[in-house]
């Protein structure tokens, strides 16, 4: 990695990265955000603010620098690190910052997009002052965020994890999160596959955090606000569910089947401010959901037979109908049942894709005239629907497997 440390430091107690790729626009305003809330809450303390790039060509890099050369402050150092021209994907970012956190012998370190709108000072105190305190290793980011940037965590990451893990994390895969020195260098132990090193970081580490047994809680932010995802979803859900499904596999020992939720602590508490929307158009997941399903009427077969002719008949009427119902069911068997035997589904990425924007799609248009609140609550009524299918099949697998005994 290429590295450009203006400062010349070696140590630091506190590592905050920024982890981009072309991100010219907003880098600017996060590192001054950042810088603001370091040395009005952490003055005490040796920070670097690292932008882990992945070698930007529109000029983050002078961006960042300048940046940090107009807000020189005590005990504030700014650090530009790149992966190499041709290695790009989040995680190789991330990767990096852990590896210098390590070498720094950091006690503490966090992660913030690098187009953030919404970002305050107070954001920083929040995120790493539950690690500093030694009560909790890793620190989830808990906020309200615009329903169509969130899709893949309300209805993928969010249902499945509460659902088979029993895991109420609201935003599992949000890109702000805090974690302890120690852990760093245990992420750096881990064994990464190639959708870990792209967009699949986010929820690796937060699951691998659980799995190595971290103290792990929520802090309330209060609202995100960034650039739309939606550009990037068609290979971002392929990687954030290949990664979950890989992690969930490799640490499937240490899963312990219950119907019991595990609450994590949300510090600050769990009510949120309303985000003003615009409501989603439900038609253009629709397209993607047929669309998709004329590449892929073959794989419609792997899927139990009643299911299977409910997805043909909605493929020959032209009438997207899957429900919280349906949609349990089709985790359920094309992603639990594959990890409950040992192995990754074989269903291919693109095709449960198409499924989920059916979900989706017909989610955004049960709700369109929903206030956000009402939203939230149908979003909770998923998980819920999730972890009640999940919890029936896995009771009635048992007992099957008892009788066999």
């Amino acid at each position: 990695m290429k590295i450009i440390n203006p400062s010349g430091i070696k140590k630091a107690d506190l590592i905050i990265g920024i982890p981009s790729h072309n991100e010219n626009k907003g880098i600017g305003f996060v590192v001054k955000e950042i810088s603001s809330g370091l040395k009005k809450y952490f003055s005490d303390k040796k920070s670097v603010i690292v932008n882990v790039d992945n070698n930007s060509v529109d000029g983050t890099k002078e961006i960042f620098l300048k940046s940090s050369s107009d807000l020189t402050a005590k005990n504030i150092s700014f650090i530009y690190c790149s992966t190499p021209k041709n290695i790009k994907g989040k995680g190789y970012n991330l990767r990096n910052l852990f590896k210098i956190i390590k070498k720094f012998k950091a006690v503490a370190g966090a992660t913030f997009d690098a187009d953030l709108k919404s970002i305050t000072p107070l954001w920083v105190k929040k995120l790493i002052s539950p690690v500093l305190s030694k009560k909790y290793d890793f620190v989830f980011p808990y906020y309200a965020r615009l329903e169509n940037d969130a899709v893949i965590t309300n209805h993928l990451v969010y249902p499945f994890i509460y659902g088979f893990l029993n895991l109420d994390i609201r935003q599992p895969i949000g890109g702000e999160f805090a974690f302890s020195g120690r852990l760093a260098n245990d992420f750096l132990n881990l064994n990464w596959s190639k959708t870990d090193y792209q967009f699949g970081v986010d929820i690796f580490l937060g699951l691998s955090s659980y799995f190595l047994g971290a103290k792990i809680c929520q802090v309330n932010l209060g609202k995100k606000i960034h650039k739309s995802s939606l550009p990037n979803l068609d290979c971002m859900f392929n990687q954030v569910t290949e990664s979950l499904l890989n992690v969930i596999l490799r640490n499937k020992s240490k899963i312990k089947l219950t119907s019991k939720i595990q609450d994590i602590p949300i510090l600050g508490g769990g009510k949120l401010p309303q985000v003003s929307d615009i409501k989603p158009n439900f038609e253009i997941y629709e397209k993607m959901f047929f669309d998709g399903i004329k590449n892929h009427e073959r794989d419609i077969d792997m899927l139990p037979s009643q299911i299977a002719r409910r997805i043909s008949d909605m493929y020959v009427k032209r009438k997207m109908k899957i429900d919280g119902k349906l949609w349990s069911e089709i985790m359920y068997y094309l992603m639990t049942k594959p990890i409950l035997s040992g192995s990754l589904p074989k269903v291919s990425m693109d095709f449960l894709r198409c499924l989920f924007f059916g979900r989706v799609g017909t989610f955004f248009e049960e709700t369109l005239n929903f206030t956000p609140s009402q939203t939230e609550k149908a979003i909770r009524d998923e998980a819920e629907m999730v972890l009640k299918f999940f919890r029936a099949k896995l009771k009635a697998q048992s007992v099957k497997l008892k009788r066999k005994a």
